[in-house]
């Protein structure tokens, strides 16, 4: 063997061993990539996991902020609406006392009807607002059920008739039988309640009140109109703003007090629906109530 030819084998040799000591590094380097990419991955998935918390967390907080402003609003709207009467019927109350025997008959029943009015307008502001913080503090069983409405309405209006009565307004229940929707029956009422309040309290003397029903797909509604005063569009804007605390009296001066509303899309949104207002003004309102049909979100009655 020559010079050369034993050059070129040891040569070769070196190359063969540089080569597998390359090929052992690059796996090397191989495995310490794989970790190191792993590595990544995982603080890129924490990273995720860390930015949904902080999300989740400021959404919380919002939340909680926003409701507890919305509580602290309420709070002042229920002051302003109990003060007011509590004033009014101690004013009253101590007039009479001084002048119970100097005031004629008709001063008496003026006073008398006052008193009573106030204290009709007192008793449902509290009778609301309870309702209101039982259900903010989920003390309100929920137990929604497929059901025929028109009964539950019909039974509604019978114990409604004596507040109908007073301004002689006819109602007209023209859901038809079998009509069927999902919600709590409970809640319903208290939902129609005070839907049927307002729309007393804004109709005029000998009108009419009609409740329908429609499906859409997969929601079933029930719509109470009525024909009172009605509203323009920047005042059903006003009753939905927590902010702004807009109440007017009804056409016999009937004071409301907006707590109402709040229940009525508290239970409403519990039961995964919505409520819509139509309305023009001197032409009356329509209340639009609208409950999903999810089947397997209830019994069957």
């Amino acid at each position: 063997m020559s010079i050369l030819e034993v050059i070129l084998l040891a040569t070769s040799f070196v190359l063969i061993l540089t080569v597998l000591w390359l090929i052992t590094k690059l796996r090397a380097s191989a495995k310490v990539i794989d970790r190191l990419s792993d590595a990544v991955e995982k603080l890129q998935k924490e990273n995720e996991d860390l930015e949904s918390n902080m999300a989740d967390l400021a959404a919380a907080e919002n939340l909680l902020r926003s409701t507890n402003y919305t509580r602290a609003k309420i709070m002042s709207i229920i002051s302003h609406n109990v003060k007011g009467p509590l004033k009014y019927l101690h004013y009253v109350s101590n007039f009479l006392d001084k002048n119970w025997d100097t005031l004629s008959d008709e001063e008496l029943r003026r006073s008398s009807s006052s008193i009573l009015e106030t204290s009709q307008s007192l008793y449902e502001l509290v009778d609301n607002v309870l309702k209101w913080a039982k259900q903010q503090n989920a003390e309100i069983q929920f137990n929604p059920e497929r059901f025929a409405v028109t009964s539950l309405i019909d039974e509604e209006l019978k114990i409604q008739s004596p507040l109908f009565a007073t301004k002689e307004i006819k109602t007209k229940n023209l859901i038809p039988d079998g009509f069927e929707l999902i919600a709590d029956r409970h809640l319903l009422r208290l939902m129609l309640q005070n839907i049927f309040s307002n729309a007393i309290k804004f109709s005029k003397d000998g009108g009419t009140i009609r409740i329908k029903s429609k499906q859409n797909g997969d929601t079933s509604s029930i719509m109470i109109e009525d024909e009172g005063v009605g509203m323009s569009k920047r005042e059903i804007e006003r009753i939905f703003d927590i902010n702004d605390h807009y109440t007017r009296p009804g056409t016999n001066n009937e004071k409301g007090n907006g707590i109402g509303l709040l229940i009525i899309q508290d239970l409403i949104s519990l039961h995964g629906g919505t409520i819509n207002f139509r309305s023009r003004p001197e032409k009356g309102t329509t209340v639009e109530l609208s409950f999903p049909l999810q089947s397997n979100s209830a019994s069957v009655a």
